[in-house]
């Protein structure tokens, strides 16, 4: 029925419009929002895609909410997304280790 209203369609263009103001934290949130839909609005997914890339990772489990929900969506070929933030989390695992 959401997906149906007219203002969700005024909130998807709104959104769109200012991927590159969010930061990572809202980005997740989006994708998160768009899993508990079960909408694959796959034109806002990758348009978040670099700016994903750019932002800092707040913490680890907002990562693997993140990629999580761009699995989900099937994005499974974007070697980048998902080495960059291997490295992310590898970095996060040696910083624990070394304290």
């Amino acid at each position: 029925r959401l997906l149906r209203d007219p203002r969700y369609d005024v909130l998807i263009r709104d959104l769109m419009r200012f991927v590159p103001k969010l930061d990572f934290l809202a980005m997740t949130n989006i994708a998160c929002s768009l899993k508990q839909l079960d909408h694959k609005h796959y034109m806002l997914l990758s348009r978040m895609l670099r700016p994903l890339l750019h932002q800092p990772v707040p913490d680890i489990p907002t990562l693997l909410r993140c990629m999580d929900s761009y699995a989900w969506a099937g994005y499974h070929q974007q070697h980048d997304f998902y080495a960059h933030f291997a490295s992310v989390v590898g970095e996060s695992a040696s910083i624990l280790e070394s304290e």
